[in-house]
């Protein structure tokens, strides 16, 4: 007998969106355990894969049992987003980490589509996105944002080769500026949109570094800021 399969989540939680294309815009929050770039674990910062282990600042560890995480089939989670969640309140579901990638599925996705809600998904980029083009490629043609991914890169991890068959629309770009980040090593990936955005280590940010680089290169890329800080909300 085979057995169901299961999503371990860390949290779910209705917010506003504070980065990118879609920043203002109701979202909901399910935010999956787990990533392939380092542990979450303090002690463990200096281990990670990427610079983003100095200065991510995402719990993707500890399951929040007071903010609905757990161990969810599928039949659960869609229970539980369909007696919670509305889509003419809350039309995007925002599915994050840590790593989404390593546990999102075509069939989750899809459920969400059949619920009526666009299906918003952040990524490093470093993970197949095979499942996702299973839903693009079974259900055209799509409206833009019904399936929207935002890779955000960390280098040195190359980007997955399956990230240059996702069609344009359904692609943004997001270039956390950290010293490792080499903005033209993306050229080659087709978006919708490309933003640069602020590091912040031991609350100093490079802010001024990323104004002066949009300003020379705004035709390729556009300021976002993690505006949710600002406006007090997680």
């Amino acid at each position: 007998m085979t057995k169901e399969k299961t999503y371990k989540i860390v949290e779910m939680y209705e917010t506003i969106q504070g980065e990118g294309f879609w920043s203002g815009h109701s979202i909901f929050i399910i935010r999956f355990k787990g990533c392939n770039v380092w542990t979450g674990k303090e002690s463990d910062r200096h281990k990670a894969k990427a610079m983003c282990g100095l200065w991510c600042d995402t719990n993707f560890v500890d399951t929040k049992k007071e903010k609905n995480g757990g161990t969810y089939t599928l039949d659960e989670l869609e229970e539980y987003v369909l007696t919670n969640v509305s889509p003419e309140r809350t039309p995007i579901i925002l599915l994050t980490g840590g790593e989404p990638m390593l546990q999102v599925d075509a069939e989750l996705i899809t459920s969400f589509i059949d619920m009526d809600f666009r299906v918003h998904i952040e990524t490093n980029g470093s993970q197949s996105v095979e499942e996702v083009l299973k839903v693009i490629n079974e259900n055209p043609p799509f409206m833009i944002s019904t399936v929207w991914v935002t890779v955000s890169p960390k280098p040195p991890l190359p980007l997955h080769k399956s990230l240059f068959d996702l069609p344009p629309f359904a692609l943004e770009l997001k270039c956390v500026f950290d010293k490792q980040m080499d903005l033209h090593a993306y050229d080659d990936l087709e978006c919708y949109a490309r933003y640069i955005q602020p590091v912040e280590i031991d609350g100093k940010t490079n802010l001024q570094q990323c104004i002066d680089f949009v300003m020379n290169n705004g035709n390729r890329f556009a300021l976002t800021t993690q505006a949710h800080k600002v406006w007090k909300i997680e």
